[in-house]
Formats: C-alpha cells, structure tokens, sequence
C-alpha cells in the first residue's frame, strides 16, 4: 500500500534540477531520484519521470522546481486542450 508521497529540492547545476521523493510503502519508504531540466527565460520544464510525456500532466517534481524559481505564470504549452473548458 502507497501512503503519503513527499517531494523535495536535492541539487542544482545550472537549468538541471535533482529532485527526491520519498514514498511511505506500509512500514518503511522508498526513495527515488529525479532530475529536472528547467530553462526560466522561456519557462520550459522537463522531468525524467515523463509524466507530461505520457499523461499530459505536469508532475510533482516539476511543479517543486517551478515554485522554488518563482515562476507565477505557466506557460500555456502545459495546458494541453484536453483539460480546458474554452476551447
């Protein structure tokens, strides 16, 4: 059983983040790796999980980078028509 998933800024070397998550399996936890690329000037983002990839949905991993970038608006490239109700 999953419980509770926690994600948390590792390291940085320029525009490529690391990124941990732990996640509580029953009585003990497992810890995975994951490195985000992050380009501010154009707000592009990319993890190595390929979650936007693969389920159009931006990951936690990537969002942790955003939000410690500051970065208050998202670029309407992550906001794939399938999840809006304008178009």
């Amino acid at each position: 059983m999953i419980g509770k998933m926690y994600c948390e800024f590792v390291n940085s070397m320029g525009c490529e983040y690391i990124v941990r998550e732990d996640v509580k399996v029953g009585e003990g936890k497992k810890r995975t790796f994951f490195e985000v690329h992050f380009k501010k000037e154009n707000g592009e983002i990319c993890c190595s999980c390929s979650r936007f990839q693969f389920r159009g949905i931006l990951c936690r991993h990537a969002v942790t980078i955003m939000i410690r970038n500051d970065m208050e608006v998202l670029s309407e490239t992550y906001i794939l028509r399938r999840w809006r109700k304008d178009v």
